[in-house]
This record gives C-alpha cells, sequence and structure tokens, in this order.
C-alpha cells in the first residue's frame, strides 16, 4: 500500500507539467498502447515459459527414476484423471513423447517472446525513446487512464503528458 501522500505531485512538477503539456498524437497513444498491450503479452509468456520448463524438469527426473526400475515391473502413469499400470519401457517411451512435445512448446514460447520484443524495441525507437532504456508500465485501476502516471513520470515520455484528469488520478488512483 502507498503512502499517504506518495501518489501527489510537489508544486514544482505540477509547474513544470502546466509549461510542457503537449498534446499527444494518435499515432503516438496507438504506439503506446500496443507497447503496454505487447508488455502485457511478453508476461504472460513468461509465465508459461517457467510453467513449461517446470514440467519438462519433473518429467526428466521421472524419466530418470525410471531407468533404474525393472523392464518387467508395471508403474502408474498418469492420462487425463485416471491412473494405467503400464511396463516402464511403455512409461518411459511416453515420458520421453511428452518431453519432445514440451521442447517444442518451449521453442514456440521462446520465439513469441523474441517477436514481442523486437516490437517492443521498434515501438520505442519509434517514440523516440533511447534503445535499451526500461520504460516503466504501472498497471491501472482503469483503462481510461492506463499508463498516465508511469508517462508522466519517465523523462523521455515527457512529450507525451497526459491531461490533467490523468494526472489528477495519478495523485490519488484509488479516489472514487
Amino acid at each position: 500500500m502507498p503512502q499517504p501522500g506518495a501518489w501527489e505531485l510537489t508544486k514544482e512538477d505540477e509547474a513544470s507539467i502546466g509549461k510542457e503539456e503537449n498534446e499527444v498524437r494518435r499515432e503516438d497513444q496507438e504506439k503506446i498502447n500496443r507497447f503496454s498491450r505487447l508488455h502485457r503479452k511478453e508476461a504472460g509468456l513468461e509465465e508459461g515459459l517457467k510453467s513449461k520448463q517446470k514440467d519438462k524438469e519433473d518429467f526428466e527426473e521421472v524419466a530418470n527414476e525410471l531407468e533404474l526400475a525393472d523392464e518387467d515391473e508395471k508403474v502408474p502413469y498418469k492420462i487425463g484423471d485416471s491412473f494405467l499400470w503400464l511396463p516402464v519401457s511403455e512409461v518411459q517411451e511416453l515420458l520421453k513423447e511428452s518431453i519432445d512435445k514440451i521442447d517444442e512448446e518451449v521453442a514456440l514460447v521462446d520465439k513469441q517472446l523474441s517477436d514481442s520484443r523486437d516490437e517492443m524495441e521498434q515501438l520505442k525507437v519509434a517514440l523516440g525513446i533511447p534503445t535499451g532504456t526500461k520504460l516503466e508500465l504501472e498497471l491501472q485501476l482503469s483503462n481510461t487512464n492506463a499508463g498516465s502516471c508511469a508517462a508522466s513520470k519517465s523523462p523521455f515520455m515527457k512529450r507525451f503528458q497526459p491531461a490533467r484528469s490523468d494526472m489528477e488520478m495519478c495523485r490519488n488512483p484509488y479516489a472514487i
């Protein structure tokens, strides 16, 4: 929870915003919105990637354990919501197929992440933000003022100052 007054701007900040307030062109706003969507997508893809990598590690660990089991022994293997008792060799094949499938999915997610990051860098260049600069995005309570607080604090986004009503929202985003 933010400290009381943490969202408030100093009088100097308010004065400088009034002097430097510029209109955001529609094209620039669309680029900012696209960047925000890509950023959210990237976060989701990274979570999915971590989950898939964890699943792969689990399957590999089970496969390593099964190498120590007797070939004639039957072990439980989960398919859907059921467990079937299958020979170790068959379970090893199924695990290898699962690991291969996860590898393909990881490669696809890596490609999607790479494409998203490339497009985000292109958008930064199009918006006049130096390459390598980290753009801070804050989640907002409402889509109507998405990115307004982050844009007002970024030194590279001064030409994209939000409207006065959005600045009020930056001061106290929880006000009704």
